[in-house]
């Protein structure tokens, strides 16, 4: 080696010490938490080395305990008391403590917390930066042009990103777009009720795992009869979401939602979503479509306190309801969530045909490193689906009887499902072709508005009940099918005869002589005054059926066969 070579390398080495000298000086003066402010009588911090949120009242911040949850002691001291322990020497840990109390609350001033400055597990926006996508035990940034995404610390500027379970790291290898493809066709290759129900839902999967960084967060509720295909479908979502997903069942409160996800912006999924007799039961649902509306735009959800003070959580999630039939009443919710309606196919061909077209799909879900590789695709994805979302609301927005919201979520759902197979920017072409979903997704909702508004005016229609007084048709089938005794179905059954209604256990289902005068007066200034409602009803989705049946000891007469569980939702 020459004396050049000998000098350079000095040189390089005396660099190198410098630099570790500078970044050890600067880690001894960074203070061991972050103080983000006041939180009604408490205060917030963030631990730069372990990346949680914790918050503390002050009396408890010179407690040995609570201040090694933020940092070890020796970091605390070295960071109060430089001099001394360069010296070699310690004080004592009253003084350690009283003093780490006194920095804490003086640097935390009058400060008042902001809840959007912590952010928890999920993809952000990080302007203008980019974007940051926080995998619980690492962080990454992806650049506002796109590329591979970079590691970084979970301590930014401005915003604090929290340490979480982890979950998977991206990976340098994408999800191609032929991978992407098989997704898609695992999605689409259902008994979908509607055309271009299975790219909706391809759609919501992506848009669910980017929703910190969207304009508005879709939502979509999937109604499966038994026998649709339901638990195949909700458990292929859950395994192509995998670790990003949480997965209930039933109707929980909003809090517990809110405990689950602590913060994260990843979906949520919920099978079993009944409305039930129950008034608890429809307190939670209230609830919950409540706290989806909350989720779909501003994210924020404000809460009280004992203290009397208030507090606002973030609840940037995308919801997937599953069950039977939909509880959506009110045009505020159905603007925000899309209902994918499934049926039954009896024919075993088709039904083999569709697991077949599946199949690629499930093998992609079982190779390793899936899923490091599906965020990957996204992640790289981004500038192209924000574009496309910009791009594409502004076209639906145009087209006439499309209101800005209903426009919002389909270009969400559809550009992001566009970013399943290919890399560039929507065509056209593609576009229209959404604009024809738009219309064909309206006219199924007029369709199935109209099945709604039929059956719920019989479901609530009240009859007198002997020894009970008078119930819904809806509780007089739910006491004739489960009675306490059997006085109680028999007075249940002949409130229900007087209308040509009869529970039937065998059929499982509510057998009606639409010919009945009674049902003909239920229906009086209604499009269906003449009793004729089978035509609505029996639409090929919702599993009601006519067929010739007695009732009320005549002769047999062409009957309308509802199932129990379309009643009993009522």
């Amino acid at each position: 080696m020459n004396n050049d070579d000998n000098g350079a390398a000095a040189r390089e080495a005396f660099k190198n010490q410098r630099d570790a000298r500078k970044a050890d000086t600067e880690a001894a003066a960074r203070p061991p938490a972050v103080p983000l402010g006041r939180n009604g009588k408490s205060y917030v911090f963030y631990s730069p080395m372990y990346g949680d949120i914790l918050e503390y009242p002050p009396d408890k911040l010179n407690n040995a305990g609570i201040l090694q949850t933020l940092a070890p002691l020796d970091k605390w001291e070295s960071w109060l008391f430089p001099d001394i322990v360069n010296s070699g020497e310690h004080v004592s840990r009253k003084v350690l403590l009283d003093e780490a109390q006194a920095r804490l609350l003086a640097d935390s001033g009058g400060k008042h917390f902001d809840s959007e400055t912590v952010r928890a597990r999920g993809v952000w926006a990080d302007t203008p930066d980019g974007w940051i996508y926080n995998a619980g035990a690492s962080c990454w940034r992806v650049p506002a042009d796109g590329g591979e995404p970079e590691q970084v610390s979970h301590a930014r500027k401005v915003t604090m990103y929290a340490a979480g379970v982890a979950l998977p790291e991206p990976d340098k290898a994408i999800l191609t777009d032929a991978e992407g493809l098989h997704l898609l066709n695992l999605m689409t290759a259902r008994t979908w009720s509607m055309r271009g129900a299975g790219e909706l839902a391809a759609g919501w999967l992506v848009s669910s795992l980017l929703a910190g960084v969207l304009p508005i967060r879709p939502h979509i509720w999937v109604n499966a009869p038994a026998g649709t295909g339901k638990t195949f479908l909700k458990s292929d979502m859950k395994q192509i979401l995998g670790a990003y997903a949480l997965e209930l069942e039933g109707v929980p409160t909003e809090a517990a939602i809110r405990q689950h996800r602590k913060g994260d912006c990843l979906p949520i999924l919920l099978d079993e979503v009944e409305q039930g007799e129950s008034e608890t039961n429809s307190k939670r649902m209230t609830s919950l479509l409540e706290l989806m509306r909350s989720a779909s735009y501003s994210g924020k959800v404000p809460r009280g306190t004992k203290e009397g003070t208030g507090v606002m959580y973030l609840m940037k999630c995308s919801f997937a309801l599953f069950s039977i039939a939909n509880n959506i009443s009110r045009e505020a919710d159905s603007s925000r969530c899309l209902v994918l309606t499934m049926r039954r196919v009896n024919n075993r061909k088709d039904t083999a045909q569709l697991w077949k077209n599946q199949e690629p799909g499930r093998a992609l879900l079982r190779a390793d490193g899936f899923h490091g590789r599906f965020m990957s695709r996204m992640l790289s994805l981004l500038p192209v689906v924000m574009r496309n979302v910009k791009e594409l609301t502004s076209y639906l927005s145009r087209l006439a009887g499309v209101d800005s919201r209903r426009a919002s979520i389909f270009a969400v759902l559809m550009a992001c499902r566009h970013a399943l197979t290919s890399q560039e920017l929507m065509t056209a072409d593609e576009m229209r072709h959404v604009a024809g979903m738009v219309r064909a997704y309206g006219e199924a909702e007029e369709k199935e508005s109209d099945f709604s508004r039929c059956l719920d005016i019989l479901c609530r229609h009240q009859v007198d009940v002997a020894g009970a007084g008078k119930m819904t048709v809806a509780s007089a089938c739910i006491m004739a099918k489960e009675g306490t005794d059997a006085e109680a179905c028999h007075a249940a059954a002949r409130a229900l005869e007087l209308y040509g209604l009869r529970w039937r256990d065998d059929k499982n289902a509510l057998q009606v002589y639409t010919g009945a005068e009674k049902i003909k007066a239920i229906y009086k200034g209604t499009p269906w005054a003449s009793g004729k409602i089978s035509p609505v009803l029996v639409d090929g989705v919702h599993e009601c059926y006519q067929k010739q049946a007695k009732i009320g000891g005549i002769d047999s007469r062409r009957c309308l066969f509802i199932p129990a569980a379309l009643i009993l939702a009522e």
